[in-house]
């Protein structure tokens, strides 16, 4: 193998770390496990981010979803059943632990060690990429010159914030560096650090970085439960283009706005501190 392409998607998992929100221990497992919550997070895996990586046009690919021990027997059925016709997609449940040697230990159960370089990207269950994000991304890996210091950081800056106003979906175009979802981290398949070692919003100054300019590659959730505060200006929104979403991203904006219209509103208040 010369480029093999790993993600990861951390679904709602109990760990030290990773976390911006500043929840003690007790209150991080009420948090991440309670019925409402899990409801809105399955809304957007289930109608935004899932979509899109089964619409990729290179199947080439594995994606983690890693999940805690601790979810609940319900909630682990249904993740389990909507993953079932997604062959790219692997499910690793772990135990409470430390955020960074988790998802390290993740990438390292995949990754081939013939492989000259592994890409490594990163999805929250709110986001979605481009149906050709697998295959723009293998291109660019192969094209990095052969003494190209690693890790190195590929990055695609277009894309979209996507959030719901009055149960109508509404999106901000932008140009954007270091959003997750648009990024990845090329490695060594013997590497001891993994894409979640690295800021994401800090990759063009740790490592050289090449910058693809693109058809939107990236799509952001938006709403009140983000762990990290988005400042975006809402006024700039406009209705979100049914049919590019689904060209683009594989992802059907009606249904996406039903699921989660019908799922939980979320609490009034919110806790949007930064640890």
């Amino acid at each position: 193998m010369d480029v093999q392409v790993i993600g990861l998607c951390r679904f709602s998992v109990l760990c030290k770390g990773g976390f911006k929100k500043a929840h003690d221990w007790p209150e991080r497992k009420r948090m991440l496990y309670e019925t409402g919550r899990l409801e809105r997070r399955f809304a957007w895996f289930e109608h935004l981010c899932l979509p899109s990586v089964r619409a990729q046009t290179d199947p080439d690919f594995t994606l983690i979803v890693l999940t805690g021990l601790d979810l609940p027997e319900w909630a682990m059925a249904r993740l389990r059943a909507l993953i079932a016709d997604v062959p790219q997609v692997r499910l690793r449940v772990v135990a409470p632990g430390f955020h960074k040697p988790l998802c390290l230990e993740a990438f390292r159960s995949v990754r081939d060690p013939a492989a000259r370089r592994v890409a490594e990207f990163w999805l929250d269950d709110d986001d979605a990429v481009g149906r050709d994000f697998v295959a723009s991304l293998r291109v660019e890996v192969a094209r990095l010159p052969e003494d190209q210091p690693l890790p190195s950081a590929v990055q695609f800056p277009q894309g979209y914030f996507l959030s719901l106003e009055a149960g109508t979906p509404r999106v901000l175009a932008v140009e954007r560096y270091g959003v997750a979802a648009g990024s990845a981290v090329v490695f060594a398949p013997d590497a001891s650090k993994c894409v979640m070692h690295f800021p994401h919003h800090r990759l063009r100054e740790e490592m050289p970085c090449t910058v693809v300019k693109s058809a939107p590659m990236f799509v952001r959730g938006v709403h009140p439960e983000n762990d990290s505060v988005v400042r975006v200006d809402q006024a700039r929104f406009w209705p979100a283009p049914s049919e590019v979403f689904a060209t683009r991203f594989g992802v059907d904006l009606a249904a996406f706005a039903s699921a989660v219209a019908a799922a939980p509103a979320p609490p009034a208040q919110l806790d949007n501190s930064e640890a």
